[in-house]
């Protein structure tokens, strides 16, 4: 299930920044391009990131969200770096980072506190 959680993100995640980009640029080709080519890498890597959060969901949730924020951080970049959308990688980086912080809080499980051991005492005096 996290696994799909991943890539339920993934898809969103792509659909805004190519909407956004497309947007911003007057041209529905980049909404084509973006979706076209960005599509499939983040679907595995959503998946990737999906099953590693289900795996580490009881870990620290500011650990767990660096560790899912990197991986996605670093294929935005690769991304545009390849395609000539430098001047768009912090803007297209935020929908990213706020997708892992909802993959993160999707999938995380809070391990109760143990209770402590009761101990009886004697009322008398």
């Amino acid at each position: 299930m996290p696994t799909l959680k991943g890539i339920i993100l993934a898809i969103a995640n792509v659909l805004v920044i190519a909407i956004s980009m497309s947007v911003v640029a007057h041209d529905a080709a980049v909404l084509v391009l973006v979706v076209m080519f960005g599509i499939v890498p983040a679907l595995v890597v959503g998946g990737l990131l999906g099953l590693f959060a289900g795996e580490y969901a009881t870990r620290s949730r500011h650990w767990r969200t660096v560790l899912l924020s990197l991986p996605a951080f670093g294929l935005v970049v690769l991304l545009a770096a390849f395609f000539g959308f430098d001047t768009e990688i912090p803007i297209t980086c935020v929908p990213t980072f706020l997708a892992t912080l909802v993959l993160e809080r999707w999938t995380r499980q809070v391990v109760p506190a143990p209770v402590p051991v009761a101990t009886v005492r004697s009322m008398r005096t």
